[in-house]
C-alpha cells in the first residue's frame, strides 16, 4: 500500500466514524537511571495508583533494582509474568544499564585533562591484545 492509499484509507476511516487513541509524550524523554515514576508510568495497570516503582526512595527497606524485578516476576498473582512487554522492556534496560556501568569513567575535573591525554596515547593494538 503506497502512502497516499493509506492516507486515503486513514481519512475515510475517520470520516466514518472511526476513532485513534493519541498519547501525547513530553519535549523531554525520560530517564530510565533513579526514576521510581518510570515504570508506574509505562505500565499502570501493573503498578497501581503510581507506586512501586524501581529505585523508590520512599520504600522503608532499601531494594535494589535487580532483587525487586525478580520480586516482581515471582509476584503470587503473575500479572508481571503475562504482561506481553515488561519482562521485555525490563531485560532491554537491564542491558542497557549493565552497558553503560560497566563503560563509565569518573574521573575528577582536576585530573581531567591528564586522564584524557593518557587514554588519547594508548596503543590501539595493545587494547586489541586485551
Amino acid at each position: 500500500m503506497t502512502y497516499s492509499q493509506r492516507l486515503a484509507f486513514a481519512v475515510r476511516y475517520f470520516k466514518e466514524g472511526g476513532s485513534a487513541l493519541a498519547v501525547g509524550h513530553h519535549s523531554r524523554p525520560e530517564t530510565m537511571y533513579h526514576n521510581e515514576s518510570l515504570y508506574p508510568g509505562m505500565y499502570p495497570w501493573l503498578f497501581p495508583y503510581g507506586v512501586g516503582g524501581f529505585e523508590n526512595a520512599r520504600i522503608v527497606r532499601r531494594l535494589d533494582r535487580v532483587p525487586h524485578l525478580r520480586a516482581c516476576l515471582v509476584f503470587g498473582d503473575r500479572r508481571f509474568q503475562f504482561d506481553r512487554s515488561f519482562s521485555y522492556v525490563a531485560f532491554s534496560h537491564s542491558q542497557v544499564r549493565n552497558g553503560t556501568a560497566s563503560g563509565y569513567l569518573l574521573t575528577k575535573c582536576s585530573n581531567f585533562r591528564d586522564v584524557a591525554d593518557k587514554i588519547l596515547s594508548l596503543d590501539p593494538l595493545a587494547l586489541d591484545a586485551i
